[in-house]
């Protein structure tokens, strides 16, 4: 990815590092210009800034844990010239490395020390809560669409499949760790993206499949509430995930028969100290691939936390923001396979 990196950097005029002071620390960036000419493919200017840590890394005893907020960066400082990893996920060729420890956002802002404080889109990543990642978010085009016309785009990377969505509904593996993921993002955007020109009192959350159902879950969940102001669906809501389901659980369940010889027996007995034991220290290329032909096979739960009811119910006390619903272009095209 830092080889790709490099080609789409030779292809923009960089003027200088940029950095930003925050209370986590400093965050160096770079500046990129594609130039004004607006009948070019790609045009406009940036400070990008890439690879910030918004969570602890989900290692060791945080494995299948919520986030843990990050009190201050490594060292005191961010200084990245490259994507960080994406979450482990089965292979295909577009989000790799891979790694555990994958908890981190990309800012890319018209001008980061702008008096002028930009409205901010926050961009989640769809692949049916197993595939994707944040540097998927075409660069350029983040820059020619969005932040040449004043907006500031973050995009955010969260645990995906089995270490994402892997639960028994007890604190030993909580459910729906993803979305936490995705909130702990949303706090970090609230607290620091001033530093980066924009206005945490704008902010529209948006995404593409699984990242559109997660958008729509934000606007009912209360764990959500005040960390954004608008919401765009674009390609499925947040019944697209928890109708027609073979449930999450079952799935849990399944795995773990899978991975840890646990028996029926052992989940009906509420064994989860000997499947902590087990995932403790498996390695994930264990489980890697282990979801690569699933469609929809993790989705949210109802956990009594992000989601503490039915979608109907929690309606009622709705906030009231402007969303957007719609459909993407040759959706699901990728699952098409020819004779």
């Amino acid at each position: 990815m830092r080889i790709l990196l490099v080609v789409f950097l030779l292809s923009a005029q960089i003027w200088a590092q940029v950095t930003v002071q925050t209370p986590l620390g400093s965050v160096t960036g770079f500046h990129v210009d594609y130039g004004t000419n607006q009948s070019a493919l790609w045009y406009g200017k940036a400070d990008i800034f890439l690879g910030i840590p918004f969570a602890e890394p989900p290692v060791g005893d945080k494995r299948f844990q919520f986030p843990t907020p990050i009190s201050s960066y490594p060292n005191g400082t961010v200084n990245e010239s490259g994507f960080k990893p994406a979450c482990v996920q089965p292979d295909s060729g577009t989000c790799s490395p891979q790694s555990e420890d994958c908890l981190y956002l990309n800012v890319f802002t018209p001008q980061a020390t702008s008096a002028q404080k930009y409205p901010v889109m926050v961009w989640i990543h769809g692949g049916a809560f197993s595939l994707g990642c944040a540097q998927q978010f075409p660069v350029k085009g983040a820059v020619r669409n969005l932040v040449s016309r004043g907006v500031v785009v973050v995009t955010i990377q969260y645990r995906l499949n089995i270490p994402g969505f892997f639960t028994t509904s007890t604190d030993e593996f909580p459910a729906n760790r993803g979305m936490l993921d995705q909130i702990e993002a949303l706090k970090w955007v609230q607290n620091n993206i001033q530093y980066f020109g924009g206005n945490p009192y704008s902010v529209t959350i948006f995404g593409q499949s699984a990242g559109s159902i997660s958008a729509s879950a934000h606007t009912y969940s209360p764990l959500s509430r005040g960390l954004f102001q608008k919401a765009i669906s674009q390609s499925g809501a947040i019944f697209t995930s928890l109708e027609g389901s073979l449930g999450t659980l079952d799935l849990s369940q399944q795995r773990a028969m899978q991975l840890c010889n646990f028996t029926q027996a052992d989940w009906d007995g509420k064994q989860w100290d000997k499947l902590k034991t087990c995932f403790a220290t498996m390695n994930p290329d264990k489980w890697r691939n282990m979801d690569a032909g699933t469609l929809f096979g993790w989705r949210m739960l109802q956990d009594n936390y992000f989601l503490p009811d039915t979608p109907e119910n929690m309606n009622v006390d709705r906030p009231l923001i402007p969303i957007m619903l719609g459909n993407m272009h040759d959706e699901f095209a990728s699952t098409c396979k020819s004779p």
